[in-house]
């Protein structure tokens, strides 16, 4: 009987031994993934930090221009997202944003382009009312800190929300968005 029994226990390990070094390689796999995942990626960020490093290198008609005023800008961010034009969007940012999405891990600061491709979560909303004096619009100024200071925009056909804050230059230095400005009636 012990032998039996011997038997059954080492049947179980060799089969506890297997299930556990399946276990590591899967663990393995997904990091290895993962790797290359963050490798592909890195390109795109460096391809990015050189684009903002040849915007900076302008011409020196285009230096000579007058700075677009915060009004200006504004209008052109509004047209931007109501056209879905996000990459438009870039003329008017810094080199790297904070960037939120509300009710998720994402995303802290960012590189412009990583911004602009994050814009596509308010896909959509189309078109957005940036009346800083609507209603809506004053209640989540009033209710949520973050968002006192900021161009907020809501979706006329959605919940959709998008917040803008902009620097001394008139440059967008900070985004918000949310699927829904109902998430910021607390």
């Amino acid at each position: 009987m012990l032998q039996f029994v011997n038997k059954i226990f080492l049947g179980a390990l060799i089969v506890v031994i297997v299930v556990l070094a399946g276990t590591l390689g899967y663990f393995i796999f997904q990091n290895q993934k993962l790797v290359k995942t963050i490798q592909n990626a890195s390109p795109a960020t460096q391809t990015a930090k050189i684009e903002t490093q040849a915007n900076q290198a302008e011409s020196p008609t285009s230096q000579t221009q007058k700075p677009l005023t915060l009004k200006e800008v504004q209008d052109q961010v509004t047209a931007s997202l109501n056209s879905a034009n996000y990459q438009a969007l870039g003329t008017f940012m810094n080199a790297s944003v904070q960037f939120i999405l509300m009710s998720t891990e994402c995303c802290g600061q960012i590189t412009k382009q990583e911004a602009l491709d994050q814009m596509s979560y308010i896909d959509g909303g189309q078109p957005f009312n940036f009346d800083q004096n609507n209603q809506l619009i004053k209640n989540v100024k009033t209710k949520n800190f973050r968002l006192a200071n900021t161009f907020v925009g809501i979706s006329q056909n959605g919940e959709q929300l998008a917040a803008f804050k902009f620097d001394q230059d008139n440059k967008i230095s900070s985004i918000e968005l949310a699927i829904s400005h109902k998430l910021y009636d607390l």
